[in-house]
């Protein structure tokens, strides 16, 4: 019914805690993270704003209406931090490759593992992901997974082609092994090995993982 990534605190200190962001409209907080009631639940900055100003500090005024703390010294990086920086490096080459002077022919999209419906109905896994090669083990239950479901820690990146309406799967991705994979047989990418390797650093890392994606894919317009 809505298309909306939903940012959660997974320990559920407080249960309705959550911000819900619209990816055509609005940024809706359901609730607060540190239990405090608030009549406004709707954050006053659109998505123009976020692009066209300073991304820190709409990020800041976020976390402030929301009851985030403010994090002064950013976590260690785990899997699932780095499969995040991935997506969004990723995303960027193809925002930035499109650029406003080029017709916008192709979209690329990150879509979870399972499909979370806020209906009645509709909820269901992302069979797309039987077109990669995912260790069996993986799709197991762990202790740490959201509503007690794996498939939760999986998400595939789509390339869309608006002008021949078609969808092409490019990477999937699993969020406690840190695996990227290629549809097929393609090649497994372990995604903390290639962070290690490059002296834990983001801007290496990313720059080493899409000269690798490069050699090893063909047709990602995002990396060209």
């Amino acid at each position: 019914m809505s298309d909306v990534l939903w940012l959660k605190d997974r320990t559920n200190r407080y249960e309705n805690a959550g911000i819900l962001l619209n990816r055509a409209g609005s940024i809706l907080v359901d609730g607060r993270f540190d239990g405090i009631t608030q009549k406004d639940k709707f954050f006053r900055c659109t998505w123009e704003q976020y692009i066209s100003q300073n991304h820190q500090s709409f990020i800041g005024e976020l976390e402030k209406f929301s009851g985030l703390p403010h994090i002064k010294k950013s976590p260690v990086t785990t899997n699932r931090i780095l499969l995040y920086q991935t997506f969004c490096s990723i995303l960027s080459c193809a925002y930035i490759s499109s650029g406003q002077m080029i017709t916008p022919k192709l979209r690329y999209t990150v879509r979870n593992g399972y499909f979370d419906s806020s209906g009645q109905s509709g909820s269901s896994e992302n069979r797309d992901l039987d077109q990669f090669f995912f260790d069996k083990e993986l799709f197991r239950k762990n202790e740490s997974d959201l509503f007690n479901n794996p498939y939760y820690r999986f998400w595939v990146i789509y390339e869309d082609n608006l002008a021949k309406d078609t969808r092409k799967l490019k990477l999937g991705f699993e969020e406690s092994s840190g695996t990227m994979l290629v549809p097929g047989e393609g090649k497994k990418f372990d995604l903390m090995q290639i962070y290690n390797a490059q002296g834990r650093n983001l801007e290496r890392f990313q720059k080493a993982l899409l000269a690798d994606l490069r050699k090893h894919m063909r047709g990602l317009k995002t990396l060209d």
